[in-house]
């Protein structure tokens, strides 16, 4: 074989690594989805005045925000990376005082509950919040143990690292360190 027949042969390899590469959206391999969901209806528990009992919660029919949307997720700080979709749908909705009752879910899973909490409320809230005006910044959307200082957190649970939730980011490459 000739030097430009060997060439050709890698360079015709190459092509088809880069078309193969190019038409997966997700890693070989790569299982599952995180999705945000707004809650249709949700009870509360008599534990914490804002905590949402799990078993009653029927969430929309479609997610609020999608997989595609959450670029990424940062485990020390409890933050999502979301993109350009995510902050329009954030910034188009109408926030009540008394937050907007959301869950995260993996694989069609209810893994924990919260709310988009608007830092304009004077109210304080015992269970996981989002302030949906905090990631116009920079994309980040953070979720927190409780809105105000006086709210003790250690008293609510902390579900934000669930190893499901860790594991399809990181199987994605989108965890961030």
């Amino acid at each position: 074989m000739n030097h430009r027949h060997l060439v050709n042969i890698f360079l015709a390899f190459l092509i088809i690594i880069q078309t193969y590469c190019n038409q997966k959206e997700e890693l070989p391999g790569a299982q599952g989805k995180v999705e945000l969901y707004l809650l249709e209806s949700f009870e509360t528990t008599g534990d914490h005045y804002f905590q949402i009992d799990e078993s009653s919660v029927i969430t929309e029919g479609s997610p609020f925000l999608e997989f595609q949307d959450l670029l990424s997720y940062h485990p020390n700080d409890y933050f999502f990376t979301v993109s350009e979709n995510a902050i329009n749908k954030i910034e188009n909705m109408d926030y009540s005082v008394h937050g907007i009752a959301f869950g995260i879910s993996v694989n069609n899973e209810l893994l924990y509950t919260g709310y988009f909490w608007p830092s304009y409320s004077s109210m304080s809230c015992d269970w996981p919040v989002i302030d949906p005006f905090s990631l116009f910044n920079d994309n980040k959307l953070k979720v927190n143990l409780g809105y105000a200082s006086s709210i003790p957190v250690t008293e609510i649970p902390d579900r934000r690292n669930d190893p499901r939730l860790l594991s399809v980011f990181r199987v994605n490459r989108r965890l961030l360190k």
